[in-house]
């Protein structure tokens, strides 16, 4: 009988450290743009048809020198001049595949290039350091409306340049870490978000810049990844 009961205590926690195991490990997503979009989408936001020379851009575009020796590695690009003083840039796309009503954590390592220097003086904020990243992961699709006054705005709290809001947070600026000209790679960390899908298994990640740069931003998405775990 003593006998019994040691397995049977020992059968449990096998398949508890089973269970453990199994909702600890990830679901994994990797988009690479040195080839392809992979139905990430554009958007602009915090700005009205008052302002002239916004210059908004979004496309697929090889990536500039140094980073293209072979001149066929290509980046997703989004720029913009924030005349308005608050614009945000940002790209989003649906994950599928995932378990309906669950919430997940999720982690990200985005990696882009820009040439925005470290430590530099700009109208109204730094090119690096006052041009915010931001992370988030939501259950309904981020969308751009205009409102009353005319001006456009995202159906999340994203926060406000310098501030998280609670769909997103900052992980970081655009600044580069090195001192040469030109563009570099520069890697961000996304982490201590949570999500809960919808009841099709779906949820939205958006990344994005939020600026108080009142200049010209130009930045190239070149890989981002993503884990999002059981909560």
């Amino acid at each position: 009988m003593k006998n019994n009961f040691f397995l049977a205590v020992i059968g449990l926690s096998l398949l508890w450290a089973a269970s453990c195991e199994k909702a600890e490990t990830p679901i994994s997503f990797t988009f690479d743009f040195a080839q392809q979009q992979h139905s990430w989408v554009a958007g602009f936001a915090d700005y009205s048809d008052d302002y002239e020379n916004l210059d908004l851009k979004a496309e697929m575009a090889p990536l500039p020198d140094p980073l293209n020796p072979s001149g066929k590695i290509t980046g997703f690009k989004i720029q913009g001049h924030n005349s308005s003083d608050d614009l945000f840039m940002f790209i989003k796309r649906k994950l599928t595949g995932l378990k309906p009503n669950q919430t997940y954590h999720v982690s990200a390592d985005i990696q882009f290039a820009s040439d925005a220097p470290k430590g530099a003086v700009g109208i109204g904020g730094a090119p690096g350091e006052s041009v915010f990243l931001k992370a988030g992961a939501v259950t309904s699709e981020p969308i751009v409306s205009k409102n009353t006054a005319g001006r456009y705005l995202i159906n999340l709290d994203k926060g406000n340049q310098g501030q998280s809001g609670r769909d997103m947070r900052i992980i970081g600026n655009v600044a580069k870490t090195n001192d040469q000209s030109g563009y570099a790679s520069i890697l961000r960390n996304a982490k201590g978000i949570k999500v809960t899908t919808n009841a099709q298994g779906e949820c939205w990640l958006i990344i994005g810049t939020d600026s108080g740069y009142e200049g010209l931003t130009r930045l190239y998405y070149q890989k981002i990844e993503v884990d999002l775990t059981e909560q």
